[in-house]
């Protein structure tokens, strides 16, 4: 995934100056301040809910797992402004808005759960419903379908031919996690059990593992994917034609989102129930492939490989005009998002702690700035408002008690 500028905060840009550099030290007290920024602004508008929704996952953790009171108090009195507001304009409706609905969705889901806020639950009931039997689905050259129901009953139906029209997309993917998150609400609604019953479908049939436990998804989906039509590359200099690979899986930068998923749809069954058991492992064999594959040390520094099962080629070539490419290691940023963290595994956490002191380097005054975005004052700091969140989510995710 590549957080692109646009979706920055509005509020936020009109505060940024991009000046010279100086030393970040975080005070003790100071280490909530990027999620507290965001908390202080509309987070549902249009052009802020994707990343917003992305960058207080980790934080609403840390609030509730580490019981940090004032946190948890700002987190309450932003969704109630989110429910109270008439204007929120969040339509499930929306195709051009879909996907960062859903995403949101899946945000406000985990909220509600460890809120324990049946408000916020309802609210996302209706809508899940809504988009899952009555909202028509779209889908790579076909016409769309009636609802996602049916659109993920024809891709567990089609065969390899349809190459990567028949990938599980994010969309997907965040229904079945927010409907997990519900079911702790409503554990007799057979709309979200069927949501649970269809995504464990999905994952029986694209999980596949190899003979030491490492767990990988959908492979091979994504070959004829035309943003991995030049995988092959291994720089983004002298590319002249495509040149795809064989057995392809996801990009980690996407995938970082999974290691959440899969908890939601564990934590839906009772305990050490089979299914439950089911999601641990996928889970557990993610964390294998994860630290075997895709983390890699060089120089004493953490770098991603572009591709989850280790490989590191050319990503989104010529993608748009703004974006000729990502060459490897590029995707290293996303790992500062700090979802891995949801993996619940002591090596993760640990390479968090080591990515925070890696990234936390002159590069800007990320409390002053913060610090101006809440207050709604000037700043004379420094901007990259994005490389701050990675820096404040990287230390919290090392920190949290899960």
């Amino acid at each position: 995934m590549k957080f692109k500028n646009k979706y920055i905060p509005q509020a936020i840009v009109t505060l940024v100056l991009i000046l010279g550099i100086q030393s970040l030290t975080f005070a003790q007290d100071d280490n909530t301040l990027g999620a507290q920024a965001y908390l202080s602004i509309k987070t549902w508008s249009p052009s802020e809910k994707y990343n917003a929704a992305h960058f207080l996952m980790v934080p609403l953790y840390y609030a509730y797992k580490n019981n940090n009171i004032e946190l948890k108090a700002k987190f309450n009195d932003h969704i109630k402004k989110f429910l109270a507001d008439e204007n929120k304009k969040i339509d499930i409706t929306d195709t051009k808005q879909r996907l960062n609905n859903l995403q949101y969705f899946y945000f406000l889901s985990e909220y509600s759960v460890l809120a324990k806020n049946q408000e916020s639950a309802k609210y996302l009931l209706d809508n899940i419903s809504k988009v899952w039997l009555d909202v028509p689905a779209w889908q790579w050259a076909k016409p769309p379908f009636s609802n996602t129901r049916d659109r993920i009953l024809w891709k567990l139906q089609a065969g390899p031919d349809v190459g990567y029209r028949r990938l599980i997309i994010d969309e997907e993917l965040f229904i079945f996690g927010v409907a997990a998150n519900l079911l702790k609400f409503y554990p007799e609604n057979k709309t979200l059990i069927d949501i649970r019953d269809l995504a464990l479908d999905v994952f029986k049939q694209r999980s596949e593992f190899d003979s030491q436990g490492a767990w990988l998804f959908d492979k091979g989906t994504f070959d004829t994917l035309p943003t991995y039509a030049y995988a092959g590359y291994d720089s983004i200099d002298n590319i002249n034609k495509p040149k795809p690979l064989k057995n392809m899986v996801s990009d980690s930068s996407h995938f970082f989102r999974i290691p959440k998923i899969l908890l939601s749809l564990q934590e839906s069954y009772p305990l050490n129930s089979e299914n439950y058991n089911l999601y641990k492992s996928y889970r557990n064999g993610l964390s294998q492939q994860f630290l075997k594959k895709v983390v890699q040390m060089k120089n004493n520094k953490i770098y991603l490989t572009n591709y989850m099962d280790g490989r590191n080629g050319v990503f989104r070539w010529d993608y748009s005009a703004k974006n000729k490419g990502i060459g490897p290691y590029r995707q290293t940023p996303s790992f500062g998002v700090g979802w891995w963290i949801f993996l619940n595994n002591s090596k993760v956490k640990s390479l968090y702690g080591k990515y925070y002191k890696q990234i936390n380097i002159d590069g800007s005054d990320c409390d002053n700035l913060m610090d101006s975005i809440i207050k709604k004052t000037n700043t004379k700091g420094l901007l990259n408002f994005q490389q701050c969140q990675f820096i404040y989510n990287s230390y919290l995710a090392s920190k949290l008690n899960m």
